[in-house]
């Protein structure tokens, strides 16, 4: 009987649950909503960008909880001077790779 109401009470505990974070802003617009909250409005203003991880090549990026990177893993590699995403291309493998460049840049990043 005691194992049927926790296990009834777990379960209503868990289907409230919300897996969203918000960082600087009171309630997240989506899985993760990095804004500041303008303290007049309430609302999320985006005068901030997002600074990617960056590194000389894809060769060295590496997951710190296991051997494998996971598919979605985005950076800018400074070596090629553009942004890459780790994902699988359908049409040719079920494998994730590297990306070739996205977003390619011409300028020399700042601080190099």
């Amino acid at each position: 009987m005691m194992q049927n109401i926790l296990c009834i009470s777990a379960i209503f505990l868990f289907s409230f649950s919300s897996a969203q974070v918000g960082m600087n802003i009171e309630e997240a617009r989506g899985a993760l909503d990095i804004n500041v909250m303008d303290p007049n409005t309430k609302e999320a203003i985006n005068q901030y960008g997002l600074v990617l991880p960056s590194n000389y090549s894809s060769n060295q990026i590496t997951n710190p909880h296991s051997h494998t990177i996971v598919v979605g893993t985005i950076f800018f590699d400074t070596g090629d001077n553009c942004m890459k995403v780790f994902y699988v291309d359908k049409k040719t493998s079920t494998q994730p790779i590297w990306s070739p460049c996205m977003m390619v840049s011409t300028a020399t990043p700042q601080g190099e």
